[in-house]
């Protein structure tokens, strides 16, 4: 993501220590981080990845079914 190789990552059953260490890479490289709630509270292990905000969006909708 961070390279710019994909567009969105979607991802469940992580924990904390998977998630934390690269949200400062990808908050960097402009990439957007949240939970499939829309919230960076990552404690329930389901992560969101998008490479810009529309894409975000769109996706938090499907995951939210």
């Amino acid at each position: 993501m961070a390279e710019g190789k994909i567009d969105a990552l979607i991802e469940s059953g992580l924990k904390k220590v998977d998630i934390l260490p690269l949200v400062s890479i990808l908050d960097n490289s402009g990439a957007i981080i949240t939970n499939w709630k829309g919230k960076r509270n990552f404690s329930d292990g389901k992560i969101l990845v998008s490479g810009n905000k529309t894409l975000h969006k769109k996706l938090l909708k499907i995951v939210r079914i």
